[in-house]
């Protein structure tokens, strides 16, 4: 079976060339390390007794980080979104959104309230439907065409509705195109229906 390597990354704290005689570098980062390694272990406990564990501390920035994790062979990786608005994600920058640019591998990013929606859909009488549906975006490309391939493989009998956004095509041109990716994902193994949807 898989195993799951739970990784934490410690940033180095960020101290301007002034601030650097006063103030203890070394001291913070070992903070900062000893932080994530607590969350390390916390997060460890979750894991069912069943699943090989390995947790690992890297330090760097963030994406660049999770970056060179990804490029490890037959690895998928999972990492979470603050769910941050446009501007503020403009001035703090998105690790996710430069893992989407930068990973070597699969990425699958969850956004925040994910484990409560799960947790509600699990409750639901109508799990089964609710669990069933996987939305994949298609934009005629070969890496959207690979994406699909890549999704049959993890999520294998799953209805799909192929989403293709549009705004200067026509609308059976549009329809056309959400047809051709909706003709992939049948083809990869999905009970897939075009959804064509128009921007703005």
């Amino acid at each position: 079976g898989a195993k799951l390597k739970l990784v934490a990354v410690a940033e180095p704290p960020a101290v301007s060339p002034g601030q650097t005689a006063a103030v203890d570098w070394r001291g913070l980062q070992e903070a900062i390390e000893r932080i994530m390694r607590e969350r390390l272990a916390k997060a460890r406990e979750t894991v069912s007794d069943d699943i090989e564990v390995e947790a690992t501390l890297v330090s760097g920035g963030p994406a660049g980080a999770l970056a060179d994790v990804s490029e490890a062979p037959r690895t998928l990786l999972m990492v979470g979104s603050r769910g941050y608005g446009g501007l503020r994600r403009v001035l703090l920058g998105s690790v996710s959104a430069s893992l989407v640019r930068s990973a070597a591998c699969p990425l699958i990013v969850t956004p925040r309230g994910a484990e409560d929606t799960a947790e509600a859909d699990a409750s639901s009488q109508d799990t089964r439907e609710v669990m069933s549906d996987v939305l994949l975006a298609y934009d005629g490309s070969p890496g959207s065409a690979g994406a699909i391939a890549v999704a049959e493989r993890l999520l294998t009998g799953r209805k799909a509705a192929v989403c293709y956004t549009w705004n200067r095509l026509s609308a059976p041109a549009a329809e056309a195109m959400a047809g051709e990716g909706a003709g992939l994902a049948r083809a990869a193994g999905f009970d897939a229906t075009a959804m064509p949807v128009r921007e703005g």
